[in-house]
C-alpha cells in the first residue's frame, strides 16, 4: 500500500551518491584550502563555512523556484545537489582542519618525487584522513537518510519519493493508521541499525577523541 519498495531504492540512492559526492568534494576542497595558499583561498573557504550558518527552512522557498527555473523540479538531480550543497560546509571544514594538522614535509617531499598534486591526494592524503572520512560519512548518512522536507518539496512524482515520506503518509490530520505506520519506521530504522553495526567503533572512537579534547 505504501509502495515501500521504490520509496526503499529512492532512499538508498539519494543516501549513497551524496556520501560519496560529499566526503570526495569535501576532500578535495578541505585539500586545495589547506595546503594550497592562494589570495582567494581565504574568501572561498569562507563562503563555504557561511553555509553552515544556513537552514533549510531559511532557503526552501528559493531553493523551489530555482530548480522550476531551470528545469531540475521533479528529477533526481534536483534532489541530489541540495543534498550535497548542504552537506559540503560542514565537510569542507572538518576536512581543511583536519588536513591542516598533516605535515606539509610531507607533501613537499612527494613533489620532490615527483608527485603530482592528484596523486599525492589519492595517496597520501585521503589515506591519512580516514577518521575524518568516517566522521563526515556518519553524519551525511543519517542526515540524508532521515531529511524529509527537502524531497518532498523537490519531487511530485511518487517514484522519486524517499522513505521518509512514504512513512509520513500513513498519518493523516483526522486519523493515524498506527500500525502500518509503525511498520514503515521500522523498515526505515532497519539500515540505521545496520550502519550503526558496521561502524560502532568508528563512532565510539569519534565520541571519546572529543571527550577527551574537552
Amino acid at each position: 500500500m505504501g509502495n515501500f519498495s521504490t520509496l526503499f531504492l529512492n532512499s538508498v540512492f539519494y543516501t549513497a551518491v551524496t556520501v560519496i559526492a560529499v566526503v570526495t568534494l569535501a576532500h578535495m576542497a578541505g585539500f586545495g584550502f589547506a595546503k594550497l595558499k592562494f589570495k582567494i583561498t581565504p574568501f572561498l573557504h569562507g563562503l563555504f563555512i557561511i553555509g553552515i550558518l544556513l537552514t533549510l527552512q531559511s532557503i526552501l522557498v528559493p531553493l523551489f523556484l530555482l530548480a522550476n527555473m531551470v528545469g531540475l523540479y521533479n528529477t533526481r538531480l534536483g534532489v541530489l545537489i541540495p543534498y550535497i550543497g548542504l552537506g559540503l560546509p560542514m565537510g569542507v571544514y572538518l576536512c581543511t582542519e583536519f588536513i591542516k594538522g598533516i605535515p606539509g614535509e610531507v607533501i613537499e617531499s612527494a613533489k620532490i618525487d615527483g608527485a603530482g598534486y592528484m596523486r599525492i591526494f589519492a595517496k597520501i592524503i585521503l589515506p591519512m584522513c580516514t577518521p575524518v572520512a568516517v566522521t563526515l560519512a556518519i553524519l551525511t548518512f543519517t542526515a540524508t537518510w532521515n531529511e524529509f522536507m527537502l524531497v518532498n518539496i523537490l519531487t511530485a512524482s511518487d517514484r522519486l519519493k524517499s522513505l521518509p515520506v512514504g512513512v509520513s503518509r500513513f498519518s493523516g490530520a483526522l486519523a493515524t493508521d498506527f500500525g502500518r505506520q509503525f511498520t514503515g519506521l521500522t523498515i526505515a530504522l532497519i539500515p540505521i541499525l545496520i550502519f550503526y553495526a558496521i561502524f560502532r567503533n568508528q563512532i565510539t572512537k569519534g565520541v571519546v577523541a572529543g571527550a577527551v579534547k574537552g
